[in-house]
């Protein structure tokens, strides 16, 4: 098991290949600023992986870990405007692997569920999944902080349950544009209800 924060740069693949290269490496510079990211890494609890458009940062210890150092990220970024992020946060099986140049690699359903979570989101949000939130809602100085967004489909028909991350200096509170017009699926009695976008004005 780990905890993965997936950063993914809005509108990177719209960027020429120099104004790439430079923000994934300002991109690179703010992980490394963060406490908690350094603090993990000293205690051999952290790796990163590229990920092209971003990173994913995979962490061997607690979730809170993971979002502290999401948070941290996103404090940060304030001072990086032209950084557009997007951050997913998620906890689940991963397996260590060896990559093609003999490096350590990760891989597994956490890391693509990590993803999954974090392309739901637009520039700024911290979108968690429940595996994330139900850890914070257990904590009282994070329990208000985590708003619930339902259950949305994604990525080859797979449903998830969204939550949305905010604070006074991090995170989006709006919702996100993907989550707006899709249909949200919740059990509720024990049957599958399935409710639809409202029409405008309807």
């Amino acid at each position: 098991m780990a905890s993965v924060v997936f950063l993914d740069l809005v509108g990177y693949s719209k960027l020429g290949i120099e104004r790439q290269t430079r923000l994934i490496e300002e991109l690179r510079g703010v992980v490394q600023k963060t406490e908690t990211y350094r603090a993990s890494k000293q205690r051999g609890n952290v790796l990163p992986l590229p990920t092209g458009d971003g990173m994913a940062l995979v962490f061997f210890e607690s979730p809170l870990v993971a979002v502290e150092c999401a948070t941290e990220i996103a404090r940060i970024l304030r001072e990086h405007p032209e950084l557009l992020m997007r951050t997913g946060v998620h906890t689940g099986p991963v397996s260590r692997t060896t990559g093609i140049n003999d490096g350590i690699n990760v891989a597994g359903g956490g890391i693509n569920f990590a993803q999954r979570v974090m392309d739901s989101g637009d520039a700024g949000h911290i979108l968690v999944s429940e595996s994330v939130a139900s850890v914070l809602r257990d904590i009282e100085a994070w329990r208000d902080h985590v708003s619930d967004l339902g259950n949305h489909k994604v990525k080859h028909g797979v449903v998830i349950h969204l939550f949305n991350l905010t604070g006074t200096d991090y995170g989006n509170p709006a919702r996100p544009t993907k989550l707006k017009h899709t249909p949200v699926a919740w059990k509720a009695a024990g049957l599958l209800i399935v409710m639809g976008a409202l029409a405008a004005g309807g």
